[in-house]
């Protein structure tokens, strides 16, 4: 691997490193340390983060395990399912495993994960690790308003849908906040219509499509108090691509590539992760102006590149 482009996997993994371990302190995971504030957790980016990055952070597996037992319930297995996809590096055998960690805890719908076969462990189990470190999920913070939302109305697309509408800075068409929520749109469409009904949100008309945004916002700061306003981050999108560029930079290391080609790799994952972030309808404060593409294949002007994006992963969390 050249020294530039092990700046770029260093650079990129240890930002995303560091956000996964700030997200699980904020929803009650035990380990020290100072927790995330501004970004709302993404519990499924979060679960597929910490197993695609195991090789990275061996104890995330430990911190992941742990917080399960008592918080699987506020997970969705389906949302989970409908990820795996855009995950280049898809956890086969630690998310199985996983998924017996869960449903050893009582929680049957991760059963749907199995295949029937024991399977190898990336790691210890807990009972083997000596008491839990984790005394159950926290909801009274900022960054786990979707899990609250989970908590008190189940799981499923509406608390989702709630909490994005509520968390997301302008407007969104439901391409955008399907896309943005990892969920297909006609489901996503009947559940804004009932919103319009239930007085929760409301149609703007726009010339390329109707959008919708929360009705009120600044009223749901008497019920959320010191939560409000959170923000909704494209963790998914991000996760996604952190392992993509990863997965460029290891195969490139394996056999003879030009630097040429890898810059080629390396442009046609940002494009794809900044038209993500783009058509999930999510504002991120000041994301155009600082994340441009390089117009070169030089690979330093990308290592540049993806060190203004795990500049931008930190200020997000």
């Amino acid at each position: 691997m050249s020294q530039i482009l092990g700046r770029i996997e260093k650079r990129l993994t240890g930002a995303v490193v560091d956000v996964l371990w700030k997200q699980w302190r904020a929803i009650g995971a035990g380990a020290s340390g100072k927790p995330a504030e501004r970004g709302i957790v993404d519990p499924e980016a979060l679960v597929l983060g910490s197993l695609c990055f195991l090789d990275a952070e061996s104890r995330l597996w430990s911190v992941t395990t742990d917080w399960m037992e008592g918080g699987s319930r506020l997970v969705s297995v389906q949302r989970l399912r409908n990820l795996l996809p855009g995950f280049s590096a898809a956890p086969g055998k630690p998310l199985e495993e996983l998924a017996r960690v869960a449903v050893k805890a009582g929680d049957a719908r991760w059963s749907s994960l199995l295949d029937g076969k024991a399977g190898r462990r990336p790691g210890k189990p807990r009972a083997e690790q000596g008491k839990r470190l984790s005394a159950g999920p926290i909801l009274d913070s900022g960054p786990a308003l979707l899990l609250r939302f989970r908590a008190a109305f189940g799981v499923g697309l509406k608390a989702d849908l709630m909490v994005f509408l509520i968390a997301n800075q302008t407007s969104a068409s439901v391409a955008s906040i399907a896309r943005a929520l990892g969920y297909s749109v006609p489901p996503v469409f009947r559940a804004l219509q009932d919103f319009v009904a239930a007085g929760f949100a409301r149609i703007l008309e726009r010339p390329a499509a109707a959008e919708y945004t929360i009705k009120d916002a600044g009223h749901w700061s008497a019920v959320l108090g010191t939560l409000f306003p959170p923000f909704w981050r494209p963790w998914k999108e991000t996760m996604a691509y952190s392992i993509a560029v990863r997965q460029v930079i290891d195969q490139s290391s394996r056999r003879a590539v030009s630097d040429y080609a890898v810059a080629v790799q390396l442009r046609q994952q940002a494009e794809g992760w900044r038209n993500a972030v783009v058509k999930s309808g999510v504002f991120v404060e000041g994301f155009h102006d600082r994340i441009r593409l390089p117009e070169t294949t030089d690979p330093a002007s990308w290592a540049g590149f993806n060190d203004r994006v795990a500049k931008e992963i930190e200020d997000w969390v």
